[in-house]
């Protein structure tokens, strides 16, 4: 069987008409449904159980009140006035020939009646009533071609299956899904209804004491069962209670290392940055230091460098004056013996003289040299001159100041923003995850002692069981009675006995297609080389050394394809072939597994494989691995439209 369409209207998050085309083609088996948290994946996989089953959705009928109460809450906000309904077309078989049904159940509100709701279902062919089948059998005709006590095992929830078969909880899980799908518990049921019948024949025609005695040990009998009834309702309710909790503290360590590696990231990034804007701060710090300690000074001294340089200009002169002053009286001091010895008289030397001194830059009232003070050539003062007119210069530093003015902001906050990612979430992860490991170890131990309890009145039922036994036994029957009460054990012994053989069957041929697939799926580095399954229905992991390995142990990678692989395994144990629809698909593997699931048991587990899943499960790096498989995709918002052709990209 396929769903080849679906048409949810007002149904939770669905307001308004919403329209899927689920057919598929040759070889694409994969109908990809994707949406984020809220968007109504799981909202979808609940429309179809909810068309299927009606009261019975949850697996057991639910009383009329309680159906009301039910339906009314799957309303879509603010479309209560409206009436709901969910419509599925199926193809019965995979020819071309194969009946094509369309099954509908609706519901509206009937104000005559306090608000009571009306529920519909319809089964057509070609738009008209099916006429082979009576309408009050359509409920019956449709659990039969899809039974709701193993449709679970084909509409399921990846996550929470992972976690159950990775749980001290796995083999109750295995033993009900095995005798649910190879059909042993309805062989309980009949052996249940055979024991009833059995008990009234024992019944009749026996004296009033006896009788008196054995309802006695009948009431304690169903007081006790009706107890143990209780008390295993209440442990399921605490089992759920306890499961969802784990799986709350799961998904928040999943939430807090994803949220933690998005905070390391931003962490490492703003400490690259603040790396980069250190060493870039200590760059433009040195050129303003380098400023700082030299043409800064000059500038700020500007005046006195000027005034400083301007007397060493004036020491040099006058300091080359006197050189030449020198080096002219030297060489007038010659001059004046010479001209002794070539004939001239004093008076003519002396008005010589006199006439060179007055055309010559020789200062007759400066006859000592000046002592040198700044000591500077003319080259060093020119040098000075220059770096004193810094011109550019002195914008750039103040461009300098405000660039590492900048960039120190920058620092403090890339610094305030690293010690902000350190604690925060951490903080506040501690206190829920605390919160959380609280309730897990109250329901632990509320359910430590609900089994306690159990242990004890069934000990009690047996011992009640046992002296009603005995008092049958003790009874008189006529030849016809006993011949009856025979025929019953021997048909009960039989049912027992072929009861023991299918489990032990069922669990042998599960045991084998689950190592077959689980070989195709795993990666060659993963533990796992052998899966047993126990007649307790307990999981077994063997490693290469045939060591034991516990299925804590093993990663997530592995989780994920051990449950696969027992949904593929229990799913080939049904006559009935169902399409398989999967929420949270991926979880938390690899790679490797994913292109395993993707190539070797998307394509062999069913003939359609609706899967719903968040963008980070099948990822725009994964999507084309899978795109040669899938046959159509869609996306859900939370806006209007609420279903679009096509996946996240």
């Amino acid at each position: 069987m396929i769903i080849t369409g679906l048409r949810i209207v007002n149904f939770k998050n669905y307001p308004g008409f919403n329209e899927f085309n689920f057919s598929t083609t040759p070889g694409k088996n994969v109908i990809l449904v994707g949406g984020m948290n809220g968007s109504g994946k799981t909202s979808l996989s609940e429309a179809i159980k909810f068309c299927l089953y009606g009261p019975k959705v949850n697996g057991n009928p639910m009383s009329d009140s309680k159906y009301q109460m039910y339906v009314s809450k799957m309303w879509s906000k603010h479309h209560t006035d409206e009436s709901m309904y969910i419509e599925m077309d199926v193809e019965l078989d995979d020819s071309e020939e194969g009946m094509r049904l369309t099954i509908r159940r609706s519901f509206t509100h009937r104000s005559t009646e306090n608000d009571k709701i009306i529920e519909q279902l319809s089964l057509t062919k070609d738009g008209k009533e099916v006429e082979l089948i009576e309408r009050n059998y359509w409920e019956y005709y449709i659990q039969h071609i899809i039974p709701a006590h193993i449709s679970r095992y084909f509409f399921f929830d990846g996550e929470k299956i992972r976690d159950t078969i990775a749980s001290n909880d796995s083999s109750n899980y295995l033993r009900t899904a095995i005798r649910d799908i190879t059909g042993i518990s309805k062989l309980d049921v009949l052996s249940t209804d055979l024991a009833e019948v059995r008990r009234h024949l024992l019944r009749n025609d026996i004296k009033p004491s006896v009788k008196k005695r054995m309802k006695a040990l009948d009431e304690r009998i169903n007081s006790l069962e009706s107890e143990v009834g209780k008390l295993n309702y209440d442990l399921s309710t605490l089992e759920t209670e306890k499961t969802s909790i784990e799986f709350d503290i799961e998904t928040m360590k999943t939430e807090y290392n994803r949220i933690i590696g998005i905070k390391n990231s931003e962490r490492e990034l703003a400490a690259n940055n603040l790396k980069e804007i250190t060493t870039e701060l200590s760059a433009v710090s040195e050129k303003v230091y380098d400023f700082a300690y030299g043409p800064l000074i000059r500038l700020i001294l500007k005046k006195i460098l000027i005034e400083t340089l301007d007397a060493a200009d004036r020491e040099n002169d006058s300091n080359n004056r006197n050189i030449l002053n020198n080096y002219i009286k030297k060489k007038l001091n010659q001059i004046v013996p010479e001209m002794h010895n070539n004939g001239f008289s004093d008076n003519e030397i002396d008005r010589l003289v006199v006439f060179l001194e007055s055309y010559l830059p020789i200062h007759t009232d400066d006859n000592q040299n000046m002592n040198a003070i700044l000591d500077l050539t003319a080259g060093q003062i020119n040098d000075l001159r220059a770096q004193i007119e810094m011109g550019e210069e002195k914008y750039t530093f103040i461009k300098y100041l405000y660039e590492r003015e900048n960039l120190m902001f920058k620092k403090n906050k890339l610094e305030r923003d690293a010690s902000r990612y350190k604690d925060d979430v951490s903080t506040d992860f501690d206190e829920q995850l605390s919160t959380l490991m609280v309730k897990l170890e109250t329901i632990k131990e509320k359910v430590s002692q609900k089994i306690g309890s159990i242990q004890a009145k069934n000990e009690d039922l047996e011992q009640a069981r046992r002296e009603l036994s005995r008092e049958e036994r003790s009874l008189i029957l006529s030849d016809r009675d006993q011949h009856a009460v025979q025929n019953i054990d021997e048909l009960m012994d039989l049912i027992r006995t072929r009861s023991d053989i299918a489990s032990e069957n069922g669990i042998q041929v599960f045991e084998k297609r689950l190592n077959e697939i689980y070989g195709r799926l795993k990666n060659k580095e993963d533990m796992v080389r052998y899966i047993h399954i126990n007649p307790d229905y307990n999981i077994t992991l063997e490693g290469y050394d045939s060591s034991e390995i516990d299925v804590e142990w093993i990663s997530e990678g592995e989780k994920g394809i051990l449950m696969y692989s027992v949904i593929y395994s229990l799913t080939g144990l049904s006559k009935s072939k169902l399409p398989i629809i999967i929420d949270s698909p991926l979880g938390r593997m690899d790679s490797i597994h994913v292109q395993n699931l993707i190539h070797e048991l998307y394509p062999n587990i069913s003939n359609q494989v609706i899967i719903l899943s968040h963008d980070r499960e099948i990822t725009k790096n994964s999507l084309p691995i899978i795109e040669p498989i899938i046959s159509r995709t869609y996306l859900l918002s939370s806006g209007n439209p609420k279903v679009q052709e096509g996946y996240f990209r």
